[in-house]
């Protein structure tokens, strides 16, 4: 079962999207660094958000089943990537440590 989603190039380095069932629009601009004019998404920004919104569905479905509701969780919290350093000095407990930067390697 496919979706049906029609593209029109607008010239300029712009890009309209149209989603066929719920008609929902979404353009695209080149980033200014390659040639656009950076006033909405980058393809580029697209791919990353893709991304992220796919992760986050699957752990809400599997939030779901488990009768858990992350969007009312009381104290949100950020994991931290790979590489990146924490600061822990007077910290209270595990949510007060803090991303402070990425170590480069």
């Amino acid at each position: 079962m496919g979706v049906k989603i029609s593209c029109e190039y607008l010239g300029d380095l712009r890009v309209r999207a149209t989603h066929g069932p719920s008609g929902t629009v979404l353009h695209t601009d080149a980033p200014v660094d390659n040639h656009g004019k950076g006033e909405s998404f980058s393809p580029t920004d697209l791919t990353a958000t893709s991304l992220a919104t796919c992760v986050m569905t699957i752990l809400g479905i599997q939030a779901k089943g488990l009768e858990l509701d992350p969007a009312r969780s009381p104290r949100p919290r950020r994991q931290r990537l790979p590489g990146e350093a924490v600061a822990a000095s007077r910290c209270r407990d595990r949510a007060d440590v803090g991303v402070v930067g990425r170590l480069e390697g």
